[in-house]
């Protein structure tokens, strides 16, 4: 049980035994033959979640940026097909909530990292999906993004701590200088620029060293 502060907060929850199947918790290796997808750009499996009140990214295939409609229902109905073709696993680009104006179809800007796109589906479609692929032998590998969140993430409304991201005062998209990660002579400016700047303007980089955040991201 949780009790919050002044026991505003109460939570109970059950402590559950820890699988002793192995399998339970393999992951990929070099054995797997993995089908990446990007489900928006994949099957449109339920026409009615194409698009969804509330969020401004609508159906649009004419634009190079618009949503198509794939999703997690479609991904469902093409598992005997990548199953036949001999995959081993799928890899989904993420399908976490993208609640943006547009360019929302690649799922790199997410905006709850609890919460699966409607667009896509939920929670609850999502963890049929991977028992259904598990079942027909296909593994489900999240394609889970903690480097940064999405500019419309509630949390920037109102950021809880002053080094919540990384350049938060002055924002600077990264180098993508690469090569900073292993050269032994690489500066720290040139490693900060590289690994602490900004994907995109749209993309705040979050600051992993603060503790509370890494908490809240688990």
């Amino acid at each position: 049980m949780f009790r919050g502060e002044a026991g505003g907060l109460t939570h109970r929850y059950t402590l559950l035994e820890k699988s002793s199947d192995p399998d339970h918790a393999r992951g990929f290796d070099g054995s797997d033959a993995i089908y990446l997808i990007t489900p928006d750009r994949f099957v449109n499996g339920d026409p009615a979640n194409d698009s969804v009140e509330g969020m401004p990214d609508k159906l649009d295939r004419a634009f190079k940026g618009g949503r198509h409609g794939g999703d997690i229902q479609g991904i469902v109905d093409a598992l005997p097909y990548i199953r036949d073709m001999g995959f081993t696993a799928i890899w989904l680009n993420p399908v976490l909530e993208n609640n943006v104006a547009e360019y929302s179809y690649h799922g790199y800007g997410a905006t709850d990292f609890y919460r699966v796109d409607a667009r896509y589906g939920s929670n609850e479609q999502y963890r049929d999906l991977v028992q259904t692929a598990k079942a027909m032998g296909i593994g489900t590998i999240m394609d889970m993004i903690v480097n940064h969140s999405g500019e419309m993430h509630w949390w920037m409304d109102d950021l809880p701590a002053g080094d919540w991201l990384n350049f938060q005062d002055q924002p600077v998209q990264t180098s993508h200088r690469r090569t900073t990660n292993m050269d032994p002579y690489a500066s720290e400016y040139d490693r900060k620029r590289h690994s602490d700047g900004w994907m995109l303007e749209s993309m705040p980089d979050l600051n992993q060293r603060n503790a509370l955040l890494g908490q809240r991201l688990m």
